[in-house]
């Protein structure tokens, strides 16, 4: 793993909710389970 940096919150914000949304499209039981039950405009 390389480390990476970021500028700001929103950034780092960002870059979690992508890479969490990579990883649950990956695992399809855990992409069905987010999607009914995390609301992601209420995590932003």
């Amino acid at each position: 793993m390389a480390p990476i940096v970021v500028e700001n919150e929103g950034e780092f914000k960002e870059l979690v909710q992508e890479t969490f949304e990579k990883i649950t499209k990956r695992i399809s039981f855990a992409q069905k389970w987010c999607e009914k039950f995390l609301d992601f405009q209420k995590l932003s």
